[in-house]
């Protein structure tokens, strides 16, 4: 492992054991993942964990224990506290920040690192995502291997850009438009909500604000503290992610309890931008205003 490697930090529960493996086998570089789990599962999980690849040397485990203080797993998840975790096991000079259900195209970590060793700026360097129309394809192996093929899977409606539906403001920032075309990263100026998959210096990460729990907010939260901090964004021309689908819970069935809990992330995440303002001592607008300006006057140069 080489100081300016890339590691990937991610989070997971004990039962996706196997994206870890899915993503192993997609990415060649150092791995520094959270597993959460229950003292009743842990010899369980031991044995599933022997059958990740014996061969690598390059992949951190780090496994945190459930108190088993809630029933409700999606409400109380502690998110954030596992990437925290995973952030605390990486020991390299960049850190691609990701979650368990991605796929990375081929080629990703290997241009990555070539294009960090020529960054000069506080750069965060985002990697578009998107999920497929017809999930069977991932089992089938006919998911797109690279830019041509998604985009030809994005104009025939195969796949489309990540929860393009359910959060549009999370991930449109990345401007596919430009995307398509582009053949240089570009930047792109966030807005609120944006909640890219980046690949950043481990110096420039701000901690997970372990206030947020459960769904909601818990990404937003960092990305917004990131963008206040004084990191700009520039999207990765060539490469992408793709997601593998795994059950989500239907909000039709969502209890009321679960209901609150969202309503409460989102009364915290107001919260939350108020506190950042006093910490940094400019608003959301005022950074905006000067990530813009500074765009127009001081482009980036990348290669």
């Amino acid at each position: 492992m080489e100081p300016d490697d890339i590691t990937l930090v991610t989070q997971l529960s004990a039962t996706r054991w196997q994206a870890l493996q899915t993503l192993l086998n997609h990415w060649e570089g150092v791995v520094s993942a959270a597993i959460y789990t229950k003292w009743s599962e842990l010899t369980q999980l031991k044995l599933k964990l022997q059958q990740l690849d014996t061969q690598r040397t390059n992949v951190a485990i780090h496994i945190v224990i459930n108190p088993e203080l809630h029933t409700n797993m999606r409400d109380f998840y502690p998110t954030n506290n596992l990437r925290n975790v995973a952030l605390k096991g990486s020991s390299t000079e960049y850190v691609f920040l990701v979650d368990v259900d991605f796929i990375p195209s081929p080629g990703l970590y290997h241009d990555a690192k070539k294009l960090t060793s020529q960054w000069k700026e506080d750069l965060a360097l985002v990697i578009p995502a998107f999920w497929q129309t017809h999930p069977e394809n991932v089992a089938t192996n006919l998911q797109p291997n690279n830019k041509p093929d998604l985009l030809w899977s994005l104009k025939h409606g195969e796949v489309e850009l990540f929860q393009s539906n359910e959060c549009p403001a999370c991930h449109e920032g990345t401007n596919i438009s430009r995307w398509g075309t582009a053949e240089l990263p570009y930047e792109v100026q966030y807005e609120d909500r944006f909640e890219p998959y980046i690949i950043v210096k481990a110096q420039q990460v701000v901690p997970y604000s372990e206030l947020f729990v459960g769904y909601g907010f818990n990404k937003a939260s960092h990305l917004l503290e990131s963008f206040l901090s004084g990191l700009r964004f520039v999207v990765l021309s060539e490469h992408f992610l793709l997601h593998t689908p795994h059950p989500y819970i239907d909000d039709s069935t969502l209890s009321e309890e679960t209901s609150q809990h969202e309503s409460c992330m989102m009364q915290i995440y107001t919260h939350f931008k108020k506190g950042l303002e006093l910490k940094y001592g400019r608003t959301y607008l005022d950074q905006q205003y000067y990530s813009k300006w500074r765009e127009e006057n001081f482009p980036l140069f990348l290669y």
